[in-house]
C-alpha cells in the first residue's frame, strides 16, 4: 500500500488549509481527516482504509487523480516489477505528472541524491522548487492564453 496518509499531509500543507478547511472543502469531519492523516484508528490501533467514496471525495478536493488516490489506499496494485506507482507514458498534464512524481518522492525511504542518502529538508526542498515551478507555469501559462485569446479575438 502506498502512502496515502503522507499524500493527505502534503496535499492539505500544499493548499494551506487547516485541518478543518480541508475536512470542510472533502465534506468528511475533521476528526476523520486527522485519523486519515495519521493512517492508524485512535481507537484500535490499526490502519485505517477509507472506502473508494470517501477516496473519490478527497480526489476532487485535492486535485488528485482518483486511480492515484486508490493505489495509494491499496485498492489498485503497484507495478509488479518496482514498489512505485506507473507514470503512464501517455499522460498530458504536466501537473498530474509532477503530482505523482512529488508523492514517490515523498513514499520513497531509500533516496539518494548523487549518491548520498537524501535528507527530508533536502526533498522537501525539492518538492518546494516543483511546486513553485508549477505555480509560475500556471501563471505564464494564463497570461499567454489570455494573449491567444484577445489575438483570436481580433481576427
Amino acid at each position: 500500500m502506498g502512502n496515502l496518509n503522507g499524500m493527505l499531509k502534503l496535499r492539505r500543507s500544499e493548499l494551506n488549509l487547516s485541518l478543518r478547511d480541508a475536512a470542510k472543502l472533502i465534506g468528511i469531519s475533521h476528526s476523520y481527516l486527522s485519523t486519515l492523516e495519521k493512517g492508524v484508528d485512535p481507537r484500535n490501533g490499526l490502519p485505517v482504509k477509507p472506502t473508494p467514496e470517501t477516496l473519490k471525495l478527497i480526489s476532487k478536493a485535492y486535485d488528485v487523480p482518483y486511480d492515484f488516490v486508490m493505489t495509494l489506499a491499496g485498492y489498485y496494485e503497484l507495478n509488479d516489477s518496482e514498489d512505485s506507482l506507473v507514470i503512464q507514458h501517455d499522460e498530458k498534464d504536466v501537473e498530474t505528472l509532477l503530482n505523482k512524481i512529488k508523492y514517490i518522492l515523498m513514499e520513497d525511504d531509500d533516496l539518494t541524491l548523487s549518491g548520498e542518502p537524501i535528507s527530508k529538508e533536502a526533498l522537501e526542498s525539492i518538492v518546494d522548487a516543483l511546486n513553485y515551478g508549477v505555480s509560475q507555469a500556471k501563471k505564464i501559462n494564463k497570461k499567454f492564453k489570455s494573449r491567444k485569446d484577445i489575438n483570436e479575438l481580433r481576427l
